[in-house]
């Protein structure tokens, strides 16, 4: 049994039950956010291997209390930790700067990964990966403590929000689908992805919660600390071929990656995708193993669009440099069904393993520089002289199948000899 003082340094710190290498990233955020000369901070034990499962996985459950966001707030004085519980426990827990647990609460329906305070750090907003109804909404949360009664409300464009990514057979070489960022933090306010509230929701966030000026959905955001920076990675569907009709997400603007001024929030620049695009594989088809049913239950798909997306972007502290990962794939369109109200040609994106494309933008959006599909190792990129960046597979960004991430902060040395590209290595030179 798990002890029930609340008090503790951990979250339910359970032997064998929670996950205790995810402590290690709290010891991590503290130490950058008082800085490096600040003492270390131990919370809870250490463990000789890792329990985060592999993202193929299939059948594997998660453990309980298992660490899924961090985040500290703007004065660095709380950290608020998201876990994986059932109704019965909390999933929601607030840290002070010494470690002690101050409070938890339980937030519907299940599943936490994002979590950010609001600008005064007096509000708390969490993104679930899962509905509280029968549509695959995500859910937002909003609330101010331990007690109060949250506001809820639902991703409004919740099939731009989920991807597969992955190759090789259907049943096995595919992870479990990625999310979309839900929300992100600037010094301006709360931005979040469209929202619809809850019909029995009291009350509607304020004044803090921002929505930014794009006409579709973000599939990534992130900001620059201490800026007015707001950086958007979309899907930009190719839908002239194909031509589907009715499919609100296929209607793209034709563009992957946008910065926004959160002050105002209104687009600063945006970038369109590669052109010509890369040619990418399609995704194994699993109906061609049930020919009859497929036919007979219209399973099979009524159209496949291509599409590109920034999978990962990061801006530098200065804000005048942005990196995205450029990525490919299609989106299946699935036959209208018996019941076209109930049963909606909503699109699943595919996204196959690939090099992919890295590319880097000057303050106003000009490309300054774009590597081509390379093999694994290190190799400078092209890039204008007298531009300056450097290119990690550690850092802000995001990456999918390990090729390559940016995290685009400017070196300490302002002069350097090139851009670097890090594809699958450990260090960075």
């Amino acid at each position: 049994m798990c002890p029930k003082n609340r008090s503790a340094l951990t979250p339910r710190v359970c032997p064998g039950r929670t996950p205790r290498h995810a402590f290690a990233v709290l010891i991590l955020l503290f130490a950058f956010a008082h800085g490096a000369g600040a003492d270390d901070l131990v919370i809870g034990q250490s463990g000789p291997a890792t329990r985060v499962p592999k993202p193929l996985r299939q059948g594997e459950f998660l453990p309980p209390q298992s660490i899924a966001a961090v985040e500290i707030s703007p004065d660095n004085r709380q950290v608020a930790v998201a876990t994986m519980a059932f109704r019965h426990d909390h999933n929601f827990w607030l840290l002070g700067d010494d470690g002690r647990v101050l409070w938890g609460r339980y937030l519907d329906p299940w599943a936490p990964w994002q979590v950010a305070f609001s600008t005064q750090g007096k509000r708390l907003a969490v993104g679930l990966a899962y509905s509280r109804f029968t549509m695959p909404n995500p859910t937002f949360a909003f609330f101010d403590g331990e007690k109060d009664v949250p506001i809820y409300a639902s991703d409004a464009d919740w099939e731009s929000a989920w991807m597969r990514y992955g190759s090789g057979p259907w049943r096995t070489g595919w992870m479990p689908s990625l999310l979309g960022d839900m929300l992100v933090a600037t010094d301006h306010g709360l931005f979040t992805a469209p929202l619809l509230l809850d019909e029995k929701a009291t009350g509607k966030p304020g004044d803090w919660r921002r929505d930014f000026g794009l006409r579709q959905r973000a599939w990534r955001m992130t900001a620059r600390s201490g800026g007015s920076l707001l950086v958007c990675g979309l899907l930009a569907a190719d839908n002239r071929r194909t031509q589907v009709q009715g499919i609100p997400s296929l209607e793209s603007t034709g563009v992957t990656v946008a910065a926004i001024d959160s002050a105002s929030g209104q687009v600063r620049w945006k970038a369109a995708p590669i052109a010509p695009a890369p040619e990418v594989p399609l995704p194994p088809e699993p109906t061609h193993e049930f020919r009859p049913l497929a036919d007979d239950f219209h399973l099979r798909p009524s159209a496949m669009v291509p599409f590109r997306a920034a999978m990962s972007a990061a801006v530098t502290r200065d804000g005048n440099r942005v990196a995205c990962t450029e990525y490919g794939g299609h989106a299946r369109i699935g036959q209208q069904r018996i019941h076209p109200n109930w049963s909606p040609r909503h699109p699943i994106w595919f996204c196959p393993g690939q090099r992919g494309w890295l590319r880097v933008f000057g303050d106003g959006g000009e490309e300054l520089a774009r590597s081509e599909p390379a093999a694994l190792g290190c190799r400078p990129m092209s890039r204008p002289t007298g531009s300056s960046c450097s290119i990690c597979p550690r850092g802000s960004g995001r990456s999918l199948g390990g090729s390559r991430t940016p995290c685009a902060t400017s070196p300490s040395n302002p002069v350097v000899n090139g851009c670097w590209l890090h594809a699958g290595t450990e260090s960075c030179t």
